[in-house]
């Protein structure tokens, strides 16, 4: 018989809470949280970054959907300056593109071109 290999994993306290929480939640163990959830990332993470070119051509919505999806440190409404009522302008649109583009590392020179 084969033994599973052991996994070392450092979590600080907060994220330990939070896993025990919602292993407890269930029945579970801790570990069996761990295990279910990177099975479940492996199996549904695409890995793709969309291209510059991608990113350029969506529009706020698509923008929103894109942070949201990978869980990206942007705030959208940081950009919409619409006020309550209104819509994002193009300048908005814009200004979200780029802070997306740059999180992926595009450089201000490849929105240029």
């Amino acid at each position: 018989m084969v033994k599973d290999a052991v996994f070392m994993l450092r979590l600080d306290s907060d994220m330990r809470e939070d896993v025990e929480e919602k292993a407890s939640e269930m029945g579970i163990t801790s570990s069996e949280y761990i295990r279910n959830a990177v099975e479940f990332y492996l199996e549904n993470y695409t890995g793709e970054i969309p291209s510059q070119e991608e990113i350029e051509d969506m529009d706020w919505d698509e923008l929103e959907e894109l942070i949201e999806d990978l869980e990206l440190d942007i705030d959208p409404e940081e950009y919409d300056h619409s006020g309550f009522f209104g819509s994002p302008s193009e300048e908005d649109t814009e200004e979200l593109r780029y802070a997306v583009m740059d999180e992926f590392g595009y450089t201000e020179d490849e929105y240029e071109e």
